[in-house]
């Protein structure tokens, strides 16, 4: 079989036409167009329109195919695709298809998104700093909802009030208020000494999340802050949401799902680890665990966050 994809996505002309491969099932088979291999499927669900596109695969779904080229059978309809984008430099592309007929043959080309998303797990090369980006996002976001529910203040107003080059995530009248996300098992956070340990009303909160099925996704957690009647509705809230998901793997922010353990507020001033610094050491950053420090009352934080 990739012997015979490899040789039609060699012939086949570079046009926008749709060319048959092979036919794989009466639901499924392989196509290309413009030189790139697509393996198409009968929406038999019924899914509504939509695309996601990553750097190596392109979901389209419910499209409408009137016709394909060296297939006079071919039945006109709504199908769903999946179209390879990667140059197979890394033998990518027998991987891709292996996995293509392991779906028609075993599910009938069904459950076609969830198929998509799990070639992403695959084909996604690892981004270290993507996952921590929507950690911190995701953090930041359930700070906003957390302090909304519990006292009533929207401080979305005050997020990166100065965008990406924001000292603090939030800068209040009353004080800043930095979030650090984590989802180890300690619960320890990485630190900047002199960010936090100043002169200035500095409160750090830690968020720690555990990844499970059972929790929320990036995506859900935004769409229920979007219908949130009486907060989250300014234009700073949509920049930075806007700005923020550019930073994160899109593929992560509709899939990945994090259930929230704990959320903890801390004055500086009271968990400083150090007296004082020597004036040799700059640009200080550590590890701290948080699980022994005192978080800050909850009388003090009605105080703080008066409307």
């Amino acid at each position: 079989m990739i012997n015979k994809v490899r040789q039609k996505l060699m012939e086949t002309p570079e046009d926008d036409d749709i060319y048959l491969i092979e036919k794989l099932s009466n639901n499924s088979g392989f196509f290309v167009s413009n030189k790139k291999l697509i393996y198409m499927a009968r929406n038999v669900e019924g899914k509504g329109i939509g695309n996601i596109k990553t750097e190596f695969i392109e979901l389209n779904t419910n499209v409408k195919i009137l016709s394909v080229r060296e297939c006079q059978n071919f039945e006109t309809g709504y199908y769903n695709l999946l179209t390879f984008l990667e140059e197979d430099a890394n033998g990518e592309l027998d991987s891709f298809v292996n996995l293509c007929i392991a779906h028609s043959k075993y599910v009938d080309s069904k459950d076609f998104a969830n198929f998509f998303y799990s070639l992403i797990n695959i084909f996604q090369k690892p981004s270290e700093q993507k996952f921590k980006n929507i950690l911190g996002f995701f953090g930041e976001l359930i700070v906003m909802r957390y302090i909304y529910e519990k006292y009533g203040f929207d401080i979305s107003p005050f997020w990166h009030r100065n965008g990406s080059n924001s000292k603090y995530e939030f800068s209040t009248e009353n004080a800043n208020l930095e979030v650090k996300t984590t989802n180890t098992e300690d619960g320890s956070v990485l630190l900047k000494h002199s960010q936090l340990f100043n002169d200035e009303p500095n409160f750090l909160i830690a968020v720690n999340l555990t990844s499970s099925y059972q929790g929320k996704t990036l995506r859900t957690l935004i769409a229920e802050m979007e219908r949130e009647q009486n907060a989250f509705k300014n234009l700073n809230f949509i920049i930075n949401i806007e700005t923020e998901l550019k930073r994160v793997s899109q593929v992560d922010a509709e899939t990945r799902q994090f259930i929230v353990d704990s959320v903890e507020i801390y004055d500086t001033k009271e968990i400083n680890p150090f007296e004082t610094i020597p004036e040799c050491l700059s640009e200080l950053s550590y590890r701290m665990d948080l699980t022994e420090k005192q978080s800050v009352p909850e009388e003090r934080l009605r105080e703080l966050f008066i409307c």
